[in-house]
């Protein structure tokens, strides 16, 4: 499921007493062309609007305007210009505190923008390109220069497509960053900066970044200053004067700072030196604690990069601090604080600690219904989001009505907004049928889930046809849902015949971006064996099964976290299709490694599920049925009793404890399970020693015992 997390959290500035008059501009963006700066144009004739509908017109040329301010924070409820929109959305409903400097309010026309966007996911995905070419040039000479082994090459090159995985996020992020940049709002230095980031001049912009000086020496110099000025401050009353502007000077060393930090971190993100760019989000971060937008910064990478200990660490800080913010100004910072719930309840539900991800969830929940209410415009998408992820935490811990009511609300809520603004929501509101009909399937109300994914469908093929890169994968997964669902209702052909349409879409994906979407394809891979097996095309499903397999090996291999249940889930769907053609000694081997993965998994306490415990209990009832079927009667017994203990409802593993004790001679333990469960699993018994004298599993010195169990179970 993809994530949304909002976050707005603004800077805090002094206070300032009554009757000031606030400045701002509406204007359009300064921009880099072809290395040049050209600053932005005035937008005379534009309106904005305040909180309590308090209208101000621009009229000068340069776009400037003022307005007073009486209170302690002003909102901005609209900002309009014919033929123009607010570049950053986020602004409108959202609360500033008064300042001496003016406010930025950066318009373009909705053609110009979206223009910017392409432009620069262009410019950064032929960046990231020619990293990627650079480094697999360098690993080509060392190997041929016998620098490194075949299989240090090896490695290396499959690392270097793990992290490919992540570029196409990486790039959309980085886009949308750069397409709302206004350069008038930098000096030179940052100009050239983010320019030559955006243009794939790395080693321009390391340099320049170089020019600012030795960063531990900066943020020595400014912790050192900041400590001098708290003494002066609390010592000398009479220098206050003084020591503002002093502090007003380490404020923009600081500031500073924190800009070369972060644009180090988007470099280090560029070149794929992920632990690099880890240092440089913590430093930011560090470098001032009551920040809580640098905490939150921090927590949302360690997140995306499923680092959750560091992620909740980071949250909690943002937490902490918005939580303060909000008490002591609500209208300012709730919405601060709402985002920080969110991430936290997100971190928590990836570490399945389900109660608490619910707790942070409702309080997230109560905050955006609130701010909903008073503006919609602003803040209904936000709703919608959070009762997305309630939703979904509630389908997998199997509150199915909740799970309902919350993602029907939040359809609604997309379904209003798709109509006023199809291209900004209309993904949002296919993802939202895709997880409705995900849930109707699991609680077979076919009819509903089947419309559902028909209307995802019917969206994702119209976004495909004007974005083919961004939402072929989108419609690759409803297609594969889809075919889940026809599948279960024996309506084979359409089954196959859109999971093959899934299939040839992700082939083609992850041939161009392997480490993307390699693990879409292996999904549709195990749904097409699954499929083949069904209608007994075991050798189609075989194939696709080890092609699956290779691909998890690989993937678990690189991020067992992610990626071994996985491996572990097609090694059990080989292991039954092998049992089903009566493969024993394969079938053996494909459930032994899945259960070693399961124990691992079990050993660990962030990926204890019931739904893990379960699938472990099935195998293990599949290995004690293999292991009597191989006269490994002693490994039979140990198995069915372990399954037992764990799950002692699975009444046909009795069936294979018994077997197993009785052909080992065992005959009074054995004949003690027979008749305690006889009334129930009779016929479960008697097929049970059917199929292994047919396999002949039974010793010929117990064939005796046998006779007279049968004989008793049928009296």
């Amino acid at each position: 499921m993809t994530k949304k997390i909002l976050f707005l959290l603004l800077m805090i500035v002094p206070l300032i007493g009554q009757a000031q008059n606030q400045k701002g501009y509406v204007k359009t963006k300064g921009r880099m062309v072809d290395g040049k700066y050209l600053a932005g144009k005035g937008l005379p004739g534009a309106t904005v609007t305040l909180g309590g509908n308090q209208h101000y017109g621009v009229q000068k040329s340069d776009g400037s305007f003022s307005f007073p301010v009486t209170a302690k924070a002003f909102t901005i409820r609209d900002v309009s210009k014919k033929g123009y929109q607010l570049v950053d959305a986020d602004l409108m409903g959202k609360t500033f505190q008064y300042s001496s400097n003016p406010v930025y309010l950066v318009m373009e026309r909705p053609e110009q923008q979206l223009q910017d966007q392409l432009d620069a996911e262009k410019k950064l995905r032929r960046t990231m390109q020619r990293k990627l070419e650079e480094r697999e040039d360098e690993l080509d000479a060392l190997k041929a220069a016998h620098k490194i082994t075949q299989e240090e090459y090896q490695l290396a090159r499959q690392q270097l497509y793990v992290d490919q995985k992540r570029n196409e996020k990486l790039i959309a992020d980085m886009a949308k960053e750069y397409a709302q940049m206004d350069y008038d709002q930098m000096d030179d230095l940052n100009r050239r900066i983010s320019d030559a980031i955006l243009n794939g001049r790395l080693t321009e912009a390391d340099s320049l970044l170089r020019s600012k000086g030795d960063m531990a020496s900066l943020i020595e110099e400014i912790r050192k200053e900041q400590q001098a000025e708290a003494r002066r401050e609390q010592e000398i009353a009479q220098e206050q004067q003084a020591l503002a502007k002093a502090k007003e000077g380490t404020q923009k060393k600081l500031e500073d700072a924190a800009f070369v930090l972060e644009k180090r971190h988007e470099l280090c993100k560029l070149n794929q030196k992920w632990d690099s760019a880890a240092y440089y989000i913590i430093l930011r971060a560090e470098l001032d604690t009551t920040n809580a937008t640098w905490q939150f910064n921090a927590a949302f990478y360690f997140q995306s990069q499923k680092q959750y200990n560091q992620a909740e660490r980071y949250y909690l800080k943002a937490l902490k601090l918005s939580r303060r913010l909000a008490q002591a100004d609500p209208q300012a910072y709730e919405n601060a604080l709402a985002s920080a719930l969110n991430g936290l309840g997100a971190t928590y539900y990836f570490t399945q600690q389900f109660t608490k991800s619910e707790k942070n969830y409702l309080e997230a929940l109560g905050i955006y219904r609130r701010l909903a209410h008073d503006n919609p415009q602003a803040y209904e998408s936000s709703l919608a989001m959070i009762l997305i992820n309630l939703g979904t935490l509630y389908r997998d811990t199997q509150r199915f009505t909740e799970s309902e009511k919350t993602e029907l609300e939040a359809l609604e809520i997309y379904r209003q907004l798709a109509q006023n603004n199809p291209l900004a929501y209309e993904p949002d509101l296919a993802m939202t049928l895709n997880n409705l009909g995900n849930l109707y399937s699991g609680l077979s109300r076919f009819n509903e889930s089947e419309k559902a994914y028909c209307e995802a469908l019917e969206i994702r093929r119209r976004l495909v046809q004007a974005n083919p890169q961004a939402y072929e994968p989108d419609l690759a997964m409803t297609l594969n849902n889809l075919g889940v669902l026809y599948s279960n209702l024996r309506r084979l052909t359409e089954s196959e015949k859109v999971y093959l349409e899934a299939l040839e879409i992700r082939r083609r994906l992850a041939q161009a971006n392997p480490q993307a979407y390699e693990a879409d394809l292996t999904i549709t891979l195990n749904s097409i064996g699954d499929l083949y097996s069904r209608t007994d095309r075991f050798s189609e499903s075989e194939k696709v099964y080890l092609e699956a397999l290779e691909i998890r090996r690989r993937m678990s291999y690189e991020n067992p976290q992610a990626y071994e249940i996985k491996l572990a889930w097609t090694l059990d769907n080989l292991g039954s299709l092998y049992l089903q053609q009566k493969q024993y000694t394969k079938a053996h081997s494909m459930f032994d490694e899945s259960l070693s993965i399961y124990r691992k998994l079990l050993n660990n306490n962030l990926s204890q599920s019931a739904s893990i415990m379960r699938d472990f209990v099935l195998i293990l009832r599949n290995q004690s049925f293999l292991c009597v079927i191989m006269s490994q009667f002693e490994k039979g017994e140990q198995y069915a009793r372990e399954a037992l203990a764990l799950d002692a409802t699975q009444r046909g593993i009795y069936a294979n404890l018994a077997a197993a004790l009785l052909f080992q001679g065992k005959y009074d333990e054995a004949e003690a399970i027979y008749r305690q469960h006889k009334a129930e699993l009779k016929d479960a018994f008697l097929n049970s020693l059917e199929q292994h004298e047919r396999a002949g599993a039974i010793p010929r010195k117990h064939k005796a015992d046998v006779e007279r169990i049968k004989a008793m179970l049928k009296e």
